[in-house]
């Protein structure tokens, strides 16, 4: 009878075992297989560690781009912090990292008292590594799928052992799934960012585009309606026979045809180098002699608003670029000091030569801008037309145009500027040969 009842106390807890790890599978599977992110994912792994298996001290390093191991999540550690780095090959992570094979480790204590006694007492440095100061067991089991390094799973203990036998077997059977959720965990993550990407791009897009509508259903649409409106005064004006204002009229229309072509050319520009179908032929320019035809061409508009043109600048400089998009870069950044100079104002033109480079500055006395205008000025989506000091009018894309071609003649350029002080616009260039 003893030895039935032996038999049955036998049969029970094999019972008991058998249902524990069913529910460990049950609870392990479901976890598996929900989706979550990276970190989550890892912190309900160890703390199912925690529950089913008891384990109070556990962490998981995965390797990193550099083939670094870094802790990316650890449970029973206070404030242990994350992301701290392990050595491949040293310690018990990285030997089990590089192996790929799982590691026990018992009795670190008197191995460590051991190695103190043998070396004659003398202090010997230790690498720190994460986890606790003085344990007694240590386990680490490679997560690997596909024959490749996934993470590790290394847990710890003040007692003898860490797992029973039984099972450390059980948890390296079930590694290779641990292993695979975690790969799907970071595609999640990835699949995340990517569509946070994607919808940020979209998001702009869709801000230039109706960015873009407001341009020509705004600025654009100003110039056709003023000719509309001229065409009438010059029907008018000729049936009243007053030539003399229907000269006046021809001014307002060279003006407007002027406006109008600027802001094609801009609208185009941006166009062609927002779809990288822009290219530049590169050469040695002579950057005075461009200089002096940008600023010919708005010698009536300076007559005009009695502006003083200052130049300051060698016989010569010679730059390396592209001679087509650098004069667009020069007369936008001309017309825009231009437009936001007042009446009797002044603007000054600088050529400095330095070893290697050369930095032209475009300086005026005009209404300057404010700090948030100019922390959004290369932004389309955020770029707005402003009047000029005398209600001339805009798209806000000039300066933009202006870096985009300077970047692709690879340079740089600088705007600093004061509100009712006035602004400096710098581009630096190389120098040519």
């Amino acid at each position: 009878m003893i030895a039935a009842g032996g038999h049955i106390d036998q049969l029970t807890r094999q019972l008991e075992e058998s249902q524990r790890r069913l529910d460990i599978i049950r609870n392990i599977t479901l976890e598996l297989n929900a989706i979550s992110s990276l970190p989550d994912k890892l912190n309900r792994i160890l703390k199912i560690l925690h529950q089913q298996f008891r384990i109070n001290h556990s962490m998981v390093v995965l390797p990193d781009k550099q083939g670094r191991l870094v802790v990316k999540a650890s449970y029973g550690y206070g404030d242990q912090k994350h992301d701290e780095h392990v050595d491949v090959g040293h310690g018990i992570i990285g030997l089990s990292a590089i192996h790929k094979k799982p590691i026990n480790i018992t009795g670190l204590r008197r191995k460590k008292q051991y190695m103190r006694a043998v070396s004659a007492g003398s202090a010997q440095h230790e690498q720190h590594k994460p986890g606790l100061q003085n344990p007694e067991s240590q386990i680490a089991i490679p997560l690997v799928s596909n024959e490749a390094l996934v993470a590790v799973l290394m847990a710890e203990s003040y007692n003898t052992s860490v797992f029973s036998k039984d099972d450390e077997s059980f948890l390296i059977t079930i590694s290779q799934s641990i292993a695979v959720s975690i790969q799907n965990a970071m595609l999640f993550d990835n699949m995340e960012e990517l569509i946070a990407q994607r919808t940020a791009a979209l998001e702009k897009s869709n801000q230039a585009r109706d960015r873009l509508f407001s341009i020509i259903s705004h600025d654009l649409r100003g110039p056709v309606t003023s000719f509309h409106n001229i065409s009438k005064l010059i029907h008018h004006y000729t049936r009243q026979g007053e030539k003399e204002k229907i000269d006046t009229l021809f001014g307002r229309i060279d003006k407007s045809v002027g406006r109008l072509n600027h802001l094609l050319d801009n609208l185009l520009h941006w166009a062609m180098a927002h779809r990288n179908e822009i290219r530049c032929h590169i050469q040695k320019i002579n950057i005075v002699h461009l200089l002096g035809e940008v600023t010919a061409i708005y010698e009536e508009q300076l007559l005009s608003k009695k502006i003083q043109l200052n130049v300051h600048a060698p016989a010569e400089a010679f730059v390396s670029g592209d001679y087509n998009t650098l004069s667009a870069v020069f007369r936008n950044i001309f017309s825009n000091a231009l437009k936001y100079t007042p009446r009797e104002g002044t603007i000054t033109v600088s050529v400095i030569t330095n070893p290697g480079v050369i930095t032209i500055a475009c300086t005026d006395t005009g209404v300057g801008m404010a700090p948030e205008r100019l922390s959004s000025l290369f932004e389309f989506t955020q770029c707005h037309s402003t009047q000029g000091t005398e209600n001339e009018k805009g798209t806000g894309l000039g300066l933009l145009v202006a870096n985009q071609f300077v970047q692709l003649n690879k340079g740089t350029m600088d705007i600093q500027s004061t509100p009712g002080s006035g602004t400096t616009v710098t581009v630096t260039l190389a120098a040519g040969n």
